[in-house]
């Protein structure tokens, strides 16, 4: 299937302005072959920094030509290589449909250090959690034992009610354990992204902030969790559970948050 992309392009050594053109493709192209298409012979660093917010600040990913994440499928693949990326799944992962492809080239990187090892990047994430992770973790736990409240509550007026389900039908009241659950998650802040410390943890990041209201299920299948541990990830990050948690949504603590992976040196 053929697909139509508005383009924008510039040398980010020599050039201020975009350059607009419109650009046809297939959607099985890969973007390195697209690229030769448009830029013949490039020479230096290719990026699309503009499309991957806080991830930018990673230089391996442009220093090494891949993309920080690409959704295909309904699953996620990290650090893709150019060739290895279709039109179809970038237009998606973008949401490219009616908004420019932004393209910048002319080593953006040159002169300066690269990006940091994997390893130290992680440190250096999870160091900024333990100074902001408090106060996020504690609004989610706070919301957690609101809900918990009531629901221990209502469970008091069934068992004094005599209803099925309460103690004396051999039930039990929900409120101590679920609040004994999130006090031991409160603790486990520091290695809440530890199934993805091969990945840059700016990529990880941007892949879920980028996105206001996440349905937990659907961020679970994108990146192969459980339902509970996507729950995590998104309390981290500032998010807030709705609906009894059936759905997260982005709270002023996300972009506080990001503010300060920005102001933060990712480079060696």
């Amino acid at each position: 299937m053929a697909r139509v992309l508005h383009v924008a392009v510039r040398d980010v050594v020599v050039d201020p302005d975009w350059a607009h053109t419109i650009h046809e493709c297939d959607d099985e192209m890969t973007l390195a072959e697209f690229l030769e298409l448009i830029l013949p012979g490039l020479h230096g660093e290719v990026s699309l920094v503009q499309h991957y917010g806080v991830a930018a600040h990673d230089a391996r990913f442009w220093e090494e030509r891949k993309l920080p994440f690409v959704i295909s499928r309904g699953h996620v693949r990290w650090f893709t290589t150019y060739d290895l990326v279709t039109m179809r799944d970038l237009s998606q992962t973008l949401g490219l449909d009616g908004t420019p492809l932004y393209i910048e080239y002319g080593r953006p990187w040159a002169g300066g250090p690269g990006g940091l090892p994997i390893e130290e990047a992680w440190k250096r994430f999870y160091s900024l959690l333990e100074y902001y992770g408090p106060l996020v973790t504690f609004v989610g736990f706070l919301y957690e034992f609101i809900g918990a409240f009531g629901r221990y509550l209502r469970a008091r007026r069934r068992l004094h009610a005599g209803h099925p389900g309460s103690e004396a039908g051999g039930g039990t009241l929900p409120f101590p354990a679920r609040l004994g659950r999130e006090r031991t998650g409160r603790v486990k802040v520091i290695r809440w992204f530890q199934d993805f410390e091969h990945i840059s943890p700016l990529a990880v990041v941007e892949l879920i902030v980028r996105t206001p209201r996440w349905e937990v299920r659907e961020l679970a299948q994108l990146l192969d969790a459980t339902p509970a541990r996507a729950a995590e990830y998104l309390r981290v990050l500032g998010y807030r559970p709705k609906r009894g948690g059936a759905y997260y949504i982005r709270t002023w603590r996300t972009p506080r948050l990001m503010r300060r992976l920005r102001r933060e040196t990712w480079h060696a």
